[in-house]
């Protein structure tokens, strides 16, 4: 019945996905949101400012390293194309590379999400 009927399968258990993954983006968000100072209109917006993209990068590579999020989930919540949320969570590996700080609370939120 559901495979004459896609809809009705996407209408309950898509509909529930599609709040689930949101809330966990905006959860995630939250949290680095408090540790970075940065309020979450700024993580979620499209400010350039250093500290926000830091932290915008960072819930990026956590939603995603949690298996939590895909890059096109990540660009749906925070209203980016998926190819823009894949070369932000690369600049947050190369980030984590450098700066034992940027790795520190990344691995804490992972270890909170995860």
């Amino acid at each position: 019945m559901t495979d004459l009927f896609p809809d009705l399968t996407y209408g309950v258990l898509g509909a529930a996905r599609e709040v689930a993954y949101k809330t966990t983006g905006r959860e995630i968000a939250m949290a680095v949101s408090a540790i970075y100072n940065v309020p979450v209109r700024r993580i979620m917006g499209v400010s350039q400012e250093r500290q926000d993209v830091n932290a915008r990068h960072a819930a990026w590579w956590v939603a995603y390293e949690t298996g939590r999020l895909t890059t096109v989930q990540l660009g749906k919540i925070f209203r980016r194309h998926h190819t823009t949320v894949v070369y932000g969570k690369r600049q947050a590996v190369a980030r984590r590379e450098r700066e034992g700080e940027f790795r520190r609370i990344t691995d804490k939120l992972v270890e909170r999400f995860g």
